[in-house]
């Protein structure tokens, strides 16, 4: 069949009988079938399927009596798929049902598969062995049906996983494990708390105000070290259990009580061995108003003025701030004094709501939430399956992991063409402000939970802190649920700049010993809740502590080395240098992969807690020039640094897009040298370099590309990696010079072992900083990782979102917007140095800042 043909006899046939339409990275397929796309209006892709021939003109036209498809991804293995708007809507009577097999295998075991690797996950024939050149030959033509073949070999198999559950959801709504658990939740008639308990909108103000991420940073800086790294057993489904955060989601209703007196009296005698008494952290549901002056808290803040990041620092306001109560009570363990707490309340569950079902996990692990705890029955079941039925096992980790904290916090931001009304809770205090930045919240959104639920992780982490600190000891780095320990087998002294020891007249930090590490492990076991049997240790001793990482096996001595947050490499010692056992990819892992990944050159995502080969060939080579050792570089030293995006959205491409480029291609977005990187008169302002993907490494220096923000798209430059003295070429950075700037990047939100802000430079113990807060400023959504998933490169300049009233706005006048339209947009934005939206907002005589206007004028006149 012709394309057109295709679309009408098949595809319309299908959409208006409801069927069930899938593929493997479905976006892309339908991508294929489109003849036109465009902008959609709430953002992605809106395709044009259908055209016919025109009564008046006799050329080809939109046919307006098809529905166009909108496609909105929001990340790379989710996108939602739906019918446009509908001329005639009795021919559409049945809902439009798109399943994506990719977001489907994601949804099941919470790992990002290729076609082929998907399959082998689920043990059925995968795809044929080829390569596609893109020619139409009965080779290429058999080797699509075998991929079809594969796509549904692969349904039938995610199906029968999928039906094991008995939860109330479609194969096609299910987007990520969390819908999974969220069904669940719904299975057992758990209400959802955004639409069951009345709660103020100024209670959920002081929750978010409280909210802040995980806790990561750096301890020791570009300083090798003995370590054992040790990390809590499933942190946030145990501070769920210990705060018995059950009761609550259960409960017929919620109320928030002033405890203004109790918290100060809790906070005024607490001590480190009672943060060890499970029935204290029954206490801990709580929000306090701190008057802060040199407490140790979670401080969100722009550090040396360009990071903005969170880091649990000495802070001093003259403003109060709301905090979660476990967070309280880390600040005072942390630093010896009690916080000047002006107001508290705390949430109380009341009852039990009707109605509530029992439900069969898997279906093979049955609870009911009426005697069971969720978050204790699943990670114990877990435990029990581990060896005799390993998918239920990884199922039940992913449900707990899933179902335990990010539905509560889940927030989705849109950008509207018009500002809005609306209204921003901070606090205990609320604003109007007109914003075209919205965020909606998800369906079982309930920031008092979620506050609490990642405040308690970080009290863990402070306990942990303190018993180190106790025993005299240091750590390297901590990281949301883990901490990594100076240690040792036997302890000792180990040379440290900043350490307040003495080694042959140097300074030096303790290492603790083995021993010493398994005392604090077991003293964590106080709050080990779970069946001892089935869950040994809340805190563990991890398996990379031991050889080949089996903890049947001997304990091996692990070092670290650490630059900042999430940038750190555990190793082993070697006769001729060193063994890289873990590594971490942060900051690494946006970077299209150098070298083919043993796995799979077409999907080269790997777990969470897997670093890609060559990151660890990364680290290998820096760690041995840092250390002396002799090393062989990659043989990939050399490439240009490419980041691999794929065109889910269009918000980027205003200009005219070259033909290669259609919705849901890969293109590379090469890191570009800030000197002599750039052709003549451009630079990071006005020229954003992108070229066709290309799987050949070696061609990676010689590729050719355009200018994203050149109206004239036709003109293409070609990478060099030496600049031309004309400046004619582009100049990207090496994976050399990369990971040269990799290695200095500071750990921005400390001080070095001086009391100076920590540089490219500061090695040793670093310090907490001290920030004295100025203003308080109400904040949107703090992360967008999108383009590290193979989004588009807009991303990459992520801002979070300020709710500020709105300043007074002007108009550029008609006349002089005619005027500037015939220098062109290009001109414009080299000239003025605003961005492209900038520009096209001023030109297409929209509001902006009075500044912004009167900067523009006084550069293009």
């Amino acid at each position: 069949m012709s394309r057109t043909l295709f679309v009408n006899r098949v595809f319309w046939r299908a959409v208006r009988s409801g069927d069930l339409i899938l593929g493997f990275a479905l976006p892309f397929d339908l991508s294929r079938l489109a003849i036109k796309h465009a902008a959609a209006r709430k953002g992605g892709w809106s395709l044009v399927l259908a055209s016919r021939k025109s009564r008046k003109s006799g050329e080809m036209e939109v046919n307006p009596d098809k529905p166009r498809l909108v496609l909105t991804s929001l990340n790379s293995k989710m996108a939602f798929i739906k019918l446009g708007s509908k001329r005639h809507k009795d021919e559409w009577r049945n809902e439009s049902r798109f399943l994506d097999m990719r977001t489907l295998t994601w949804a099941l075991r919470n790992e990002s598969y290729n076609l082929d690797r998907a399959c082998k996950a689920f043990n059925i024939p995968g795809k044929m062995n080829h390569k596609p050149t893109g020619r139409v030959t009965p080779k290429e033509i058999k080797y699509c049906r075998e991929d079809v073949a594969a796509t549904n070999r692969l349904l039938n198999a995610a199906k029968a996983e999928f039906d094991g559950h008995p939860i109330d959801l479609n194969p096609d709504e299910a987007y990520s494990s969390a819908s999974i658990a969220k069904a669940y939740l719904s299975s057992m008639n758990i209400a959802r708390p955004k639409d069951h308990f009345k709660v103020a909108g100024k209670t959920h103000g002081i929750a978010m105000q409280a909210y802040y991420g995980g806790r990561a940073e750096c301890r020791i800086r570009k300083t090798p070290v003995p370590v054992i790294h040790t990390d809590f057993t499933s942190q946030y489904p145990s501070v769920n259990t210990l705060m018995g955060n059950w009761n609550v989601l259960k409960a017929r209703g919620v109320r928030f009580e002033d405890c203004s007196n109790s918290a100060r009296k809790l906070l005024s005698k607490i001590k480190l061995t009672d943060a060890f008494d499970p029935a204290f952290w029954k206490k801990l549901s709580f929000f306090v108003l701190i008057k802060p002056a040199n407490d140790i808290l979670p401080v969100r803040t722009v550090y040396n003025g360009r990071t903005q990041n969170i880091g649990i620092n000495y802070l001093q306001s003259g403003k109060p701030v709301w905090y979660a109560g476990p967070d309280a009570v880390a600040s005072v363990l942390l630093s010896g004094r009690t916080p000047n707490v002006l107001k508290a309340i705390r949430m109380v569950p009341v009852g039990q709501q009707k109605d509530l079902g029992i439900t069969n996990l898997g279906g093979k692990v049955p609870i009911d939430p009426r005697t069971d705890d969720f978050f204790v029955r699943v990670i114990e079941q877990r435990s029990i399956f581990k060896r005799s039925n390993k998918a239920l096992a990884d199922f039940l980790k992913i449900l707990a992991n899933s179902g335990s904290y990010g539905l509560f916090a889940e927030v989705n931001s849109e950008t509207r063409n018009k500002p809005a009304k609306i209204r921003v809770f901070s606090g205990d205090k609320s604003s109007k402000i007109a914003s075209e930045y919205v965020e909606k919240v998800g369906n079982w959104y309930f920031p008092p939970l979620a506050s609490l639920i990642i405040s308690g992780g970080r009290l863990l982490l402070a306990m942990l802190e303190k018993c180190v600190k106790n025993a005299g000891g240091e750590y390297l780095f901590c990281d949301t649920d883990s901490l990594c320990i100076v240690a040792s087998k036997t302890g000792g002294l180990v040379p440290c700049v900043g350490g307040t020891y003495r080694l042959y007249g140097k300074p030096a930090i303790k290492a603790l010993s083995l021993n010493q590490v398994e005392s604090i492990a077991n003293r964590f076991n106080r709050l080990n809740l779970y069946d001892r049997s089935l869950v040994r240790n809340l805190l563990k001793i991890e398996d990379v502590n031991f050889v080949d990482s089996d903890p049947s096996k001997p304990h091996q001595q692990l070092f670290g080395y650490a630059i900042a947050a999430k940038r750190y490499a555990l190793y082993t010692r070697t006769q001729n240098g060193i063994s890289i056992v873990k590594a971490s990819g942060h900051g690494l892992g946006y970077l299209h992969a150098p070298k083919e990944n043993p796995k799979s050159d077409e999907d080269e995502e790997s777990k969470d807690d897997e670093a890609p080969e060559w990151v660890k060939e990364a680290w290998e080579w820096l760690l041995c020039r840092e250390l002396g050792f002799k090393s062989k570089p990659p043989e990939w030293l050399e490439l240009p640094a490419m980041m691999r995006m794929a065109m889910t959205s269009p918000n980027v491409m205003r200009t005219i897009r070259p033909e290669w480029l259609a919705p849901f291609n890969f293109f590379f977005f090469p890191l570009l040298s800030d000197i002599g990187g750039y052709p003549t008169g451009f630079d990071k302002s006005n020229f954003k370099f992108i070229t066709p993907p290309e799987s050949n490494r070696s061609k990676w220096k010689t590729l050719r590309g355009v200018n994203l923000l050149d109206l004239n798209v036709g003109r293409a430059y070609q990478i060099s990696m030496t600049p031309d003295p004309a400046q004619r070429k582009v100049v990207p950075e090496s994976m050399r010079i990369i990971l040269r700037q990799y290695l200095r990047h500071p750990e921005a939100k400390s001080l070095g072992p001086d009391g100076t802000a920590c540089g490219s430079n500061t090695v040793g113990l670093l310090r907490r900083s001290s920030i004295l807060a100025g203003e308080i400023v109400p904040v949107g959504k703090e992360t967008d990782r999108h383009w590290e998933q193979g989004e588009d490169p807009s991303l990459v300049d992520f801002k979070v979102h300020e709710f500020r009233k709105r300043r007074k706005m002007v108009v550029a006048e008609l006349s002089d917007r005619s005027k500037w339209k015939k220098l062109g947009v290009r001109t414009l934005i080299r000239k003025s140095g605003l961005s492209q939206k900038a520009v096209y907002t001023l030109l297409a005589g929209k509001p902006v800042r009075p500044q912004t206007l009167v900067t523009f004028k006084r550069a293009v006149r």
